[in-house]
């Protein structure tokens, strides 16, 4: 829940076909927020005390929900797009 709160949109409105984070699982925000932090794979499934693979498998499903093509452009489109880490 606060991790929804800290990636909340800085303003208002905006497309409505704009990816939206709160499409996202609570695991899935918190791995995002991590990732947009710097954290690898590896980093997060040892914080996390899951496999590698698990954190993926989010990373993935995060890319697809985002509608993004790599984890690159989903951490610029996060920072660029009024979300606040």
């Amino acid at each position: 829940a606060e991790v929804k709160a800290l990636m909340a949109p800085k303003t208002m409105g905006g497309d409505s076909t704009a990816p939206d984070l709160s499409s996202l699982s609570d695991s899935e925000l918190k791995i995002l927020s991590l990732l947009c932090g710097g954290e690898t794979s590896k980093d997060i499934a040892v914080k996390f005390g899951i496999a590698v693979k698990t954190v993926e498998a989010h990373r993935h499903n995060i890319l697809k929900k985002m509608k993004q093509r790599n984890t690159i452009a989903l951490i610029l489109y996060v920072k660029s797009h009024a979300f606040e880490i």
